[in-house]
C-alpha cells in the first residue's frame, strides 16, 4: 500500500485499469465475445436470407410478366389459327355458313366443296367453296357482310344473284369463296367446338 501511495496519480490510475482488464478480459473471452460472435453469424445469415427472398420475389414478378406475356401469345396464336388454320376445316366453314344463314333468316340451299389447290409457292392452299342461298336482298347483303368480316380467311370471288317472281318475291344467290389455309399434314386429327356427325346437314345446331 505504501508503494501505491508513493506512485503518482498518473501511476495508480493505470494499476487500476490494469486490475479491471484482468478481471474484465476472461469474462469478454468467455461471456461477450461467443455472444458477439454469435451476433455476428445471425446478423450475416439475416443478410444471406434477405438476399434469397428478394431474389425470390424478383423471380416471381419476372414469372408473373412472363405469364402475362405467355397468355397473350396464346390468345395471339389461336386467332392466327382460326384465320389461316393448318388444314381445310371444311366441316368448320359449313358449320360457320350455317351460323350466319341462322342469323340473317334466310335458306341455305347447298354448299359445295370444290377441289383443294395449291395458291403458289409455299404452303398456302385454297379451298373454293360455292354456296347458293335463298333470301331477301339486304339479308343476302348481311351474309356476304358475315362472311366478310369472320374469323377465318375467306375471299368472295363472285356472287350471282337472281330474283323470283311472285307475291313472295325472293332472291337466288351463287355465291363462290375462297377459303384459304396452309398445306394440309395428313396426320392431323381436326377437332371442332360442334358436332362432326351434324356435317352435311342444312342445319348444324340440331
Amino acid at each position: 500500500m505504501s508503494l501505491l501511495r508513493n506512485s503518482s496519480k498518473r501511476e495508480r490510475l493505470l494499476v487500476i485499469v490494469l486490475s479491471i482488464l484482468i478481471i474484465v478480459y476472461p469474462y469478454y473471452n468467455l461471456f461477450l465475445k461467443p455472444i458477439s460472435q454469435k451476433i455476428l453469424i445471425v446478423n450475416q445469415s439475416i443478410s444471406e436470407k434477405q438476399q434469397q427472398y428478394d431474389s425470390i420475389e424478383k423471380l416471381k414478378l419476372t414469372n408473373v410478366v412472363n405469364e402475362k406475356k405467355l397468355e397473350n401469345i396464346k390468345i395471339k396464336y389461336a386467332l392466327a389459327i382460326v384465320s389461316l388454320p393448318d388444314n381445310s376445316r371444311s366441316p368448320e366453314i359449313t358449320y360457320r355458313l350455317n351460323r350466319f344463314v341462322t342469323q340473317n333468316s334466310i335458306n341455305l340451299i347447298s354448299v359445295t366443296f370444290g377441289q383443294n389447290v395449291k395458291y403458289s409457292k409455299g404452303k398456302l392452299m385454297v379451298l373454293p367453296v360455292t354456296v347458293i342461298i335463298n333470301g331477301d336482298y339486304l339479308s343476302t347483303l348481311n351474309f356476304i357482310s358475315n362472311i366478310e368480316g369472320d374469323s377465318r380467311i375467306a375471299e368472295i370471288v363472285d356472287i350471282n344473284m337472281s330474283s323470283s317472281q311472285g307475291v313472295n318475291a325472293s332472291i337466288q344467290s351463287t355465291i363462290i369463296l375462297n377459303y384459304y389455309y396452309t398445306q394440309e399434314v395428313t396426320s392431323n386429327n381436326p377437332t371442332y367446338d360442334f358436332k362432326t356427325d351434324n356435317v352435311g346437314k342444312t342445319d348444324l345446331f340440331n
